[in-house]
């Protein structure tokens, strides 16, 4: 671990980290400079590479302005002065007004959304902060208090994304504070004390100033132990994503990009325990669902007990999660799509498939001779041949509504032919509680069902002998693929 270096070494040291994963870094950095001695560190180095063309993309200063200790004023106006004297943008936000001392969480969320609001005024898609190998041992000791696992043992990783477009980069994670405080006074700058890092009402605070010195006092070597430690919980965080990734690529699906369908099936490989896959995978799923911070404990906990619960359970949340009979259903709960208000009509005939309002499922239909059609009950759940005289024209698509009731087919001769409630049937084949109110119902001019997708027509669409031409009607679960969820 290099303890002294000049700027121009860490300059290099950004140069090798940018070039182990360059793609974050291509369009635009805005580099997050809070005043201190290692935000100045990363900034100068990272206008020498950009001075010597080998920073992709355009550089830019962002600061956030806490609000939470008094002279922060006077640190904002001297990042604005360096930005100046070194002629590159930059931007400003402010925290608060506070009406207590904000917590940690509360200012950690808020300079990130500040941060993130900046990059994309600024046309940047990369921030670069300034954390270091010092805040990777306080990461560890914080999180040993939690009881945390590999994954919150892995420490701050090198590259996070913070929303679908916006990442975070941490070139300096190898490096010492003292390395970086060292360049800069061989530098001859000054940078801001910030009092608040000397608060000990903040936890990270106290693992700085007094937990950290206590320990060196009795084990001299106990920070590049927890370094160590660090590492190998990346390690072990890493090979758990691998392992999650092949899973979801071989098992899960994806009818939408903001849907995914987790089977839980003992013959797939799926593990019984939290600690073990389904815990990594649920994570990825998570990350790939709503890309940004990853999913906190709570949530973890509530999707594991789904796993294990009753079909039908479920829990909101960003990502919703509901138990199926198949599994996992998860579904990012701001872009779930709703049906159409209206119903609208069967596209017999049109070119290509018709989404169902903003769903996504979406039909395809087209009239078939009553010799060339496969009779329904042949079929799988996803396609139906129906009598194209089983209803007054013109056909519609809609969703399901309260009291729906319909005579499925193969009930025409059972005791009781009545009209059976279409809640009740779509229960009791599985599907899940998320879709009973959105999929696609083909119903005639009069609001008849004559098909359920994923159950089967009705008697009133039935293919008999009289039958002269037939509208073959199929669902689509994704953008191209028929699918069978339940």
């Amino acid at each position: 671990m290099i303890s002294r270096m000049s700027l121009d070494e860490v300059a290099e040291h950004v140069a090798r980290a940018m070039a182990r994963d360059p793609e974050p870094w291509s369009r635009g950095v805005l580099a997050a400079v809070s005043g201190g001695a290692d935000s100045l560190a990363l900034l100068l180095a990272l206008v020498r590479l950009a001075e010597a063309g080998r920073l992709p993309g355009p550089l830019c200063v962002g600061h956030v302005d806490h609000g939470a200790q008094s002279g922060s004023a006077r640190a904002a106006a001297a990042v604005a002065d360096w930005a100046a004297r070194l002629r590159l943008p930059t931007a400003q936000r402010q925290l608060g007004p506070w009406r207590q001392r904000p917590s940690e969480a509360a200012l950690r969320a808020g300079r990130y959304a500040a941060l993130v609001d900046m990059a994309r005024a600024g046309g940047a898609r990369a921030i670069a902060t300034a954390h270091h190998a010092d805040d990777q041992i306080e990461t560890v000791l914080f999180r040993l208090r939690r009881r945390a696992g590999p994954t919150g043992l892995a420490g701050i990783p090198a590259v996070r994304a913070l929303d679908a477009d916006v990442q975070v980069v941490r070139p300096l994670l190898d490096l010492r504070r003292a390395a970086l405080r060292a360049a800069i006074r061989t530098a001859g700058l000054r940078p801001i004390d910030d009092a608040s890092n000397r608060d000990l009402r903040y936890t990270r605070n106290r693992i700085r100033h007094a937990l950290l010195p206590a320990l060196r006092d009795r084990a001299p070597d106990i920070e590049a132990t927890l370094l160590e430690l660090q590492t190998a919980a990346a390690a072990a965080a890493a090979t758990s994503r691998q392992r999650a990734a092949a899973f979801v690529a071989a098992h899960c699906a994806w009818p939408a990009p903001w849907r995914v369908e987790l089977p839980l099936a003992a013959k797939l490989g799926a593990p019984p325990e939290p600690a073990g896959l389904l815990v990594a995978t649920l994570r990825l799923l998570h990350q790939e669902l709503r890309p940004g911070p990853p999913p906190r404990a709570p949530w973890l906990r509530r999707a594991v007990a789904l796993a294990r619960a009753r079909t039908g359970s479920r829990a909101p949340g960003a990502v919703f999660v509901e138990r199926t009979q198949r599994g996992l259903l998860l579904a990012d709960a701001a872009r779930v799509g709703a049906p159409p208000p209206n119903p609208q009509l069967l596209p017999v005939g049109g070119a290509g498939s018709q989404p169902f309002g903003a769903t996504e499922w979406s039909v395809t239909a087209r009239e078939v001779a009553r010799g060339g059609a496969a009779l329904p009950g042949a079929d799988a759940r996803w396609r139906a041949c129906l009598d194209a005289g089983a209803g007054p024209q013109p056909w519609r698509l809609r969703a399901p509504r309260h009291g729906d009731r319909w005579i499925p087919l193969g009930r025409r001769n059972a005791p009781s032919a009545a009209p059976m409630r279409l809640r009740g049937a779509l229960q009791a084949h599985g599907v899940p509680r998320f879709d009973r109110a959105r999929l696609p119902l083909v119903v005639d001019a009069e609001d008849h069902i004559l098909w359920v997708p994923g159950i089967a027509p009705s008697e009133r669409a039935r293919v008999g002998d009289a039958t002269q031409s037939c509208i073959e009607v199929r669902v689509l679960g994704g953008a191209s693929a028929e699918t069978e969820p339940y």
